[in-house]
């Protein structure tokens, strides 16, 4: 990585902080996720994975699952260049089982890459994928306690691939969801079933779940947000 693209991924990981996705990021930096394992599902260039490796500290551990082939040696130079020593990158997809996918994408390393949309121009990969079930099944989760996850409306099938994780280590879930998918009220209800309360944020305000549709997304023309999921341990 060139003196040029480091400044051009410290511009990117504050802009996130700052600008793009404030609440969120603000949301991850109030998790005490010290000494833990965070995982960052669908990690593109590593915004994510690089707040979460700040969070969980040299003693934790965080996951970078990334299934387009480009992206992987691009999270191993973002590991190498900001001294992320606590991230782990998996070159793979997340579903609900184990296998091969097509994914969809406009061009190689796009942010909007989808295992569920096709969109105009669309170059088809097929990718590997793995559950988060499988994957933690011959590997210590024990210290497991937050999932991002922002897979372009493949959220639910995620979440269903680790319904055993979820049940067992209670993380704390940060994800995106359109406003179709919310409407749907399958991937809310999976979560509330799990025993999981969820919010968002609109301006550092908390809001219910039950209420995505009584508030207006961050930028006009868009039709999704993050939400937030606890378990409730009552």
């Amino acid at each position: 990585m060139n003196f040029f693209d480091r400044l051009h991924m410290i511009h990117r990981f504050w802009r996130y902080r700052l600008r793009t996705e404030p609440e969120s990021v603000r949301f991850v930096l109030r998790q005490d996720l010290t000494g833990s394992m965070a995982l960052d599902i669908g990690a593109n260039r590593g915004i994510y994975s690089y707040w979460l490796s700040k969070q969980v500290g040299p003693e934790g551990r965080v996951i970078a699952s990334e299934p387009q082939p480009e992206l992987g040696g691009f999270l191993a130079d973002v590991k190498e260049e900001f001294h992320l020593n606590n991230l782990t990158i998996v070159n793979k997809g997340v579903s609900d089982h184990t296998g091969t996918i097509d994914l969809y994408r406009s061009s190689p390393g796009s942010p909007r890459a989808s295992m569920v949309i096709e969109t105009p121009n669309t170059n088809t990969i097929s990718v590997p994928i793995v559950s988060l079930d499988d994957y933690f099944s011959d590997r210590d989760a024990s210290r497991l306690s937050f999932i991002k996850a922002d897979v372009e409306e493949h959220e639910l099938n995620v979440f269903k691939g680790a319904e055993r994780l979820l049940r067992r280590q209670h993380p704390t879930l940060l994800f995106e969801c359109h406003h179709d998918r919310a409407t749907k009220g399958e991937l809310f209800d999976f979560l509330t079933q799990l025993g999981y309360v969820g919010f968002f944020m609109v301006k550092d305000r908390e809001f219910p779940v039950s209420e995505f549709d009584q508030h207006p997304y961050r930028n006009a023309g868009e039709h999704h947000r993050n939400y937030m999921f606890g378990f409730n341990a009552e």
